[in-house]
């Protein structure tokens, strides 16, 4: 069981809170909209003993940020956190606060850079959850290096299916308009995805991932 934590606020965080909806199944503690909170976030993971993060908002390179741009986890949670595994689809959660999270013991999905939520349209939409379902249903199973190298390859390969699917749907909309957008989400998906376990000193990703934009 995870926590599915999906803020909407705006343009962006309500194409992730609609994607959110989209992945979540029954057994998911979610959080969305009115109640993706601090402090619900942090009942919700002391009630249900659940320390399986997937987290869908804004974000900076101290944590996932709130509608008021305030981050909503920081390293001084790694306390609450021991043992998690968390997931932040989120801008630059992938530099500073995953690697503070690390050393305390939690395994950290982040990104590196900025990313493109995606898509709302139906036509769209329901190729790309196809990469945030397959992410969501298995981070939470990786806890050595080797694991989630796995994993980074599985999402990879996701997305390239998802980007062919896509391109094909596109040649056939009338409507060019926000093509790059459309794409850039499968893309920086897995090529901006850095993954901190244990104490290294950079992140696990993909080897055919560009160069990180770590400044740690």
């Amino acid at each position: 069981m995870s926590i599915l934590f999906a803020i909407n606020h705006d343009e962006p965080t309500k194409a992730n809170f609609l994607m959110a909806q989209r992945i979540a199944n029954q057994q998911d503690t979610t959080l969305f909209g009115p109640q993706a909170t601090r402090n619900a976030l942090l009942s919700a993971i002391k009630s249900s003993n659940s320390k399986e993060l997937f987290l869908m908002s804004h974000g900076s390179k101290d944590g996932p940020l709130d509608e008021n741009k305030k981050e909503f986890i920081t390293r001084s949670d790694a306390g609450a956190l021991a043992g998690a595994k968390v997931f932040a689809w989120a801008c630059r959660t992938g530099i500073r606060i995953g690697h503070e999270m690390a050393a305390q013991g939690i395994i950290w999905w982040g990104y590196d850079a900025a990313v493109t939520a995606p898509d709302e349209r139906e036509r769209y939409a329901g190729v790309i959850a196809n990469v945030f379902m397959l992410a969501k249903n298995n981070f939470h199973q990786c806890s050595t290096r080797r694991s989630v190298e796995v994993l980074l390859s599985k999402i990879r390969e996701e997305c390239e299916s998802a980007l062919k699917e896509l391109d094909r749907l596109i040649e056939e909309d009338d409507d060019e308009t926000e093509i790059l957008s459309i794409l850039s989400t499968c893309a920086q998906f897995w090529q901006r995805l850095s993954v901190w376990i244990g104490n290294d000193q950079k992140p696990l990703r993909h080897p055919l991932a560009p160069p990180a934009y770590i400044d740690i």
